[in-house]
């Protein structure tokens, strides 16, 4: 028996949200300034037509939200049009992470005020792909405190801004319609996140529908008039235009500075360059899942799925952590990294409306497939003027979805075909126990003595912990060039049960929580016992990650005996 387990719905509206507001949050941080660089006292118009493009996009992924409750990200939900199409959709979902990951480095340094900040975003980005090796857990509840830190900083320069904001120089703006468009295309970088709520459904508490609406609606609503604010008060800073234009890349410190003072300004861009740093962080983490999710459908090289013993596709994190390092070397600029963001996110977008609206979901209703339709033609062609007015991002999208694509057409070429493991029928009334194994087969035969001693019949139970497991899709076979150490433990342990003459069964899971999936099949099966090795965990390990026999403890009921088996030493089983 083979699955790919569900993680357990545990994300609530008000643990999404403030993960949503670290992307969505985050990206005032520079865009603001951009704005403001672009269009100088014409800036407020933009920002609030932003605002207005930010609400309707929110309000077409509340729809797709519902409809894909499983994980409706632009992958999954393009797929089910086409392979092909749900492959582009993920790699300039991929693209819009990369440039994310380099930007959201670079400016966490401007904002710090260092020299070279460039410098010190390649060496940033080189810790977080370190500190992602291990996949930590307890990361997200940092990443909240910090997004937490941050908001308040917001909140106490808009309060300071707020009795100036009538000071503000408006000009209305005066150009050709199309130049309107263009001028808000370049800013449009902000809708930037979106994407991450879709790809969480999986995981939200049922209904899923109100949920996502909850986790939704406050931030855009929050961001959309916090932007406003601050679009005013930048107009409303007493120097000459161009002299406030030099500060887009740290534009929130330099409102600090005026409304609050400087020593605020310095506590505050700590939080603002954690908060970027952070918001690169969930970006390699969003490049993994990407590539995680494909390599598992067999649509890139199978090998970028391959975990480690902490549940992280090690190849995939090579890349996630290469790739936006390599755009730092090419691309250096907060403005040049700007002309290439949108192009990801927007493409996203526009595909994820795109295919909800074919997908004629029930859940979908008649009017707000309509809308679906007409936001993917607004985002479309945003995409098409981004790509003819920015030739660099329409060269990088470009560069993203040909590696992409070719690397689909290497692995169909080349992937090796899957052997399915054999399901075993039970003897109804013996009864069961369940070994769960990482990779030590010591265990497995520890457990085979004792199933043979009370003529029970044996689960033998090999979850790969992996935090990026997007969507629930069982798939018939373990393929050997996915895990391949699993395949062969897996094989070893029928062959042994078929020579001891027990009845076996297999399980293979990936899941982001390996004890409650153990614990699940313990109960489900009616087992007597459940035989696991002793943890191999480090105490810096446990430390981030938590203890997994506790927690599988914790999860047991009391007429489930749990039986630990120690590492063998000196030859004398523990």
């Amino acid at each position: 028996m083979l699955s790919f387990g569900k993680r357990p719905r545990e994300l609530a509206w008000y643990h999404a949200g403030p993960m949503l507001f670290g992307d969505w949050g985050t990206s005032r941080l520079y865009v603001l300034g951009i704005a403001f660089a672009a269009t100088g006292h014409a800036s407020l118009v933009y920002v609030a037509a932003m605002g207005v493009l930010l609400l309707v996009v929110a309000g077409a992924y509340t729809a797709i939200c519902r409809a894909y409750p499983e994980g409706g990200g632009v992958y999954a939900a393009a797929r089910e049009q086409s392979k092909v199409l749900g492959v582009v959709g993920g790699l300039l979902l991929f693209a819009d992470y990369v440039v994310t990951a380099a930007i959201s480095a670079l400016d966490a340094f401007h904002y710090l005020g260092v020299e070279h900040p460039a410098r010190w975003a390649v060496g940033a980005l080189l810790a977080l792909g370190a500190v992602h090796y291990f996949g930590p857990r307890r990361a997200g509840v940092l990443a909240l405190w910090i997004a937490a830190a941050a908001f308040v900083g917001y909140l106490v320069v808009a309060a300071c801004a707020a009795p100036h904001l009538s000071e503000a120089t408006l000009v209305a703006p005066r150009a050709p319609l199309h130049e309107h468009w263009t001028r808000l295309v370049h800013i449009v970088l902000a809708l930037s996140g979106v994407e991450a709520v879709a790809n969480m459904t999986g995981i939200m508490v049922h209904p899923v529908g109100a949920t996502s609406r909850k986790t939704i609606w406050p931030v855009a609503v929050e961001v959309v008039l916090l932007n406003l604010v601050f679009a005013v008060a930048m107009n409303a800073v007493p120097v000459p235009e161009h002299v406030l234009a030099e500060r887009q890349e740290d534009m929130l410190r330099a409102l600090a500075e005026h409304y609050v003072g400087p020593g605020f300004a310095r506590v505050a861009s700590v939080a603002f360059a954690l908060l970027l740093l952070s918001a690169a962080s969930t970006a390699i983490t969003g490049m993994l899942g990407v590539q995680f999710s494909m390599a598992r459908d067999g649509e890139v090289p199978r090998g970028l799925a391959r975990l480690n013993r902490f549940g992280v596709p090690q190849r995939a994190l090579l890349v996630a952590t290469a790739a936006p390092l390599l755009l730092l070397v090419v691309q250096d600029d907060l403005a040049g990294l700007a002309s290439l963001y949108a192009v990801g996110v927007v493409g996203a977008i526009a595909l994820n409306c795109f295919a909800t609206a074919r997908a004629r979901k029930p859940q979908v209703r008649t009017v707000e497939r309509a809308a679906l339709f007409g936001v993917a033609g607004v985002m479309g062609a945003a995409w098409v003027t981004i790509c003819v007015e920015k030739p660099d991002a329409l060269v990088f999208a470009g560069v993203v979805v040909g590696t992409g694509l070719l690397a689909r057409f290497g692995a169909r070429t080349y992937r090796e075909r899957a052997n399915p493991v054999e399901r075993a029928p039970f003897p109804p009334e013996a009864p069961r126990l369940l070994v769960a194994t990482r990779g030590d087969f010591d265990v497995v035969e520890r457990a085979y003595e004792r199933a043979a001693d009370l003529g029970a019949c044996v689960v033998v139970v090999l979850v790969r912990e992996a935090s990026f497991v997007f969507g629930d899709r069982p798939v018939e076979a373990l393929d050997p060039a996915l895990d391949p150490e699993a395949a062969a433990l897996l094989a070893r342990a029928r062959s042994a049960a078929h020579d001891r003459a027990l009845p076996v069964r297999i399980v293979y899971e990936l899941s982001s929580s390996a004890m409650s999936v153990v614990a699940d099949h313990a109960v489900t099966l009616g087992v007597v016992e459940v035989h696991v090795g002793g943890s191999r965990r480090t105490r810096l390990e446990k430390m981030l990650r938590g203890s997994p026999l506790e927690e599988l403890r914790a999860l047991l009921p009391d007429e489930i005996r749990m039986v630990v088996h120690r590492p063998v030493q000196g030859g004398a089983r523990a």
